[in-house]
């Protein structure tokens, strides 16, 4: 790094010699005529050090180093004092103004430079050792935070566990005593220091029999959640049926040495489930007869009792999405916490894993990302392998593959969500499964909604159905365009594919998007955004004259048309006419670089239906077809 020098002296023909020996030197050198001169430059020039004449007419170089120290900038910056005066007095009055040296005339230059080097050297040692200490300070107040952090976090867990009301304790895996328990395991005999197999199985060592499965020799082995079921016995020695959630505490090496176990009375659940099966196999056999879709809506449509419904729905959805448990969670007044209002896990010889009901749980948003991003941002969200946290452990220990969080949205707002869980090495969920999810939270958000209202207002059945149609038409159309939304497009191509694959009829599809719309709402504002999607909408619906022919948003700035029955040629003419028809709107873009009015670009793709293709490759030609025509400049027609 280069320093730099200002040499502030009234005479500078003085210090010409000076100043090329300092430059020569490496120096980068600045002169200024008067102490005025620096006081107002100083702050652009920001020496690293300053050579002050003490002789100077007006403002001499005492007063101007006076007032560069009271200068916010040049407080800390060195000042040597140069001068023809030899008086020891002087001497003193300049360093006694906090200047670090005294220079005088003649100069010998090689003491000059050594002087300078000595004093910059100190400045920079300086400002390291400061810079070090903000350092020092800022690590001092992040462990400082991390601690206080981690403290909150241990009255948290303890405040939890204390809140249940079924055993839970922390178990040593060598030892099988018990570390940590709560007031509900107190209750029973367990406390600290015994062991857990001799107070609750009457056994010296762990149980691992086919009946009775030990979650800590479980764990143990696969270092994953597990759970199973147990009789375990109170202090008076009752027998009692729990389910047992065990959740493995690893060391720095990867060791298991703890275990979690959460155990759950299942007695009433124990003689509940005999009814609940019933039902299921009844409702088994109607899937099969009138599709998982079709069933679920008379579920819905029919049973009275709203909780009914939604734990019978819950169950059917294990089948279709070959999940182990699937959930209903609707939000509190207040929106900070989900309830869960219907649950169903899946029993398997595999893991023996039966029903287990958390109706009642609650769950903070904020302790779970995907969760919060499923309702606040209102998309459906895939979580693969997902991370269990304490909280959730404390509930259930999980041991999804693969999670499908899926929001109930009613006018566009969030009002619960709807979970399902897979177990299944490799399992992952795909779009038609997605979308299948979502049509039946779109149902399940109307009848919830219709059903909240029927409650409040007690409408006679004229206006349930009125608003029940209403909710219909909502969960269709889009609410800024009012064109069909992407669920419609994604249903109605579906349709339309397997109809013209039986009847071998050519089918077309167009997708549009507005060029260099970002740029037009940060120039215009998104109200003004919103008046160009929407004339971008009427143009469209004009263009398509055929019943059959259907648009819809896409999403964002992306339209797509439905063409059944029309070849290439069809398709490309009506694209002519779409962006002939746009640029006669001369709607105005000052920051398109393709023209000073709003334009578009546009993929065409066109396909016979065949057993041997599908609807996702039809929608990616068209996707790949408008990438190579933004790719060609935009404003351009691309056929594939």
């Amino acid at each position: 790094m280069t320093h730099k020098i200002l040499i502030v002296d009234d005479k500078p023909n003085n210090l010409y010699i000076l100043r090329n020996y300092l430059c020569e030197a490496g120096f980068k050198v600045l002169m200024l005529n008067s102490g005025q001169a620096a006081l107002k430059r100083v702050a652009y020039i920001k020496p690293d050090i300053i050579l002050l004449d003490v002789m100077m007419p007006g403002m001499d170089g005492f007063e101007t180093c006076r007032r560069l120290k009271k200068n916010g900038v040049t407080k800390d910056t060195p000042i040597i004092f140069v001068t023809a005066k030899t008086e020891t007095i002087d001497k003193v009055d300049g360093l006694e103004m906090s200047a670090v040296d005294y220079i005088t005339k003649p100069f010998q230059l090689t003491e000059v430079l050594a002087r300078v080097n000595k004093h910059l050297t100190i400045s920079d040692l300086r400002k390291q050792l400061e810079a070090k200490n903000r350092q020092l300070e800022a690590e001092i107040a992040e462990r400082i935070q991390a601690e206080e952090v981690i403290k909150q976090q241990n009255q948290f867990f303890h405040t939890i566990i204390e809140s249940l009301s079924s055993p839970f304790y922390v178990i040593n895996v060598e030892n099988y005593t018990i570390e940590v328990a709560n007031s509900a395991a107190h209750k029973l005999g367990i406390t600290h220091l015994n062991t857990c197999y001799a107070l609750t199985h009457h056994r010296d060592t762990p149980c691992d029999s086919a009946e009775h499965p030990c979650p800590l020799v479980i764990i143990r082995k696969t270092k994953k959640p597990t759970t199973v079921e147990h009789i375990h016995y109170d202090k008076d020695d009752n027998p009692i049926n729990v389910e047992v959630h065990g959740y493995p505490i690893f060391n720095d090496e990867g060791e298991v040495v703890q275990m979690i176990e959460h155990s759950i009375d299942i007695t009433e659940r124990k003689q509940a489930e005999e009814s609940l099966h019933q039902a299921y196999e009844e409702l088994k056999m109607r899937v099969e007869e009138l599709g998982t879709l079709n069933l679920i809506m008379q579920m819905l449509t029919t049973i009275t009792e709203l909780d009914t419904a939604l734990q019978i729905v819950v169950q059917i959805m294990i089948k279709p999405f070959d999940a182990y448990q699937c959930g209903i969670a609707l939000l509190n007044d207040d929106r900070t916490e989900l309830i869960v209002t219907a649950e169903y896990t899946h029993g398997s010889q595999e893991n023996n894993r039966p029903y287990q009901n958390l109706v009642g749980t609650r769950i903070p948003i904020a302790s779970d990302p995907s969760t919060m991003q499923a309702v606040e941002k209102r998309v459906s969200v895939v979580v693969p392998h997902p991370q269990t946290n304490l909280l959730t452990v404390l509930m259930r220990a999980r041991n999804s593959q693969c999670l499908l969080i899926v929001p109930l949205l009613v006018r566009g707002k969030t009002i619960g969500t709807i979970s399902i869980h897979t177990d299944k090495m490799g399992r992952e969920f795909i779009i038609d499964e997605i979308k299948l999810a979502e049509t039946i939270a779109g149902q399940i958000a109307g009848v919830i909604e219709n059903a909240r209202l029927f409650k409040a207002e007690k409408m006679t059945n004229q206006e349930l159905q009125n608003l029940n149609e209403g909710l219909a038409r909502l969960a269709h159309v889009d609410g800024l365009t009012q064109l069909a939304n992407r669920r419609h497009f994604d249903n109605y191509l579906s349709q339309e594919w397997q109809r013209l694959k039986r009847e071998q009829g050519y089918l077309s599809l167009i997708m549009l998007d507005i060029d260099h719309f970002k740029q037009y709402n940060d120039y215009y504002g998104h109200l003004a955004g919103d008046d160009c999607l929407k004339q971008m909408a009427q143009l469209l619906l004009q263009a398509t004259r055929r019943p059959a022919d259907l648009v819809a948003r896409y999403g964002g700035e992306e339209f797509v048309l439905v063409l059944p029955y029309t070849k290439e040629h069809g398709a490309y003419q009506l694209a002519l006419r779409i962006k002939t028809e746009l640029s006669q709107l001369q709607i105005s873009h000052a920051r398109s670089i393709v023209s000073p009015y709003v334009t578009c670009s546009m993929g065409i793709t066109s396909i016979i239906p065949q057993e041997s293709s599908s609807v996702i490759e039809l929608v990616d030609r068209a996707d790949q077809a408008l990438y190579q025509a933004k790719e060609q400049g935009r404003n351009q027609i691309v056929v594939l």
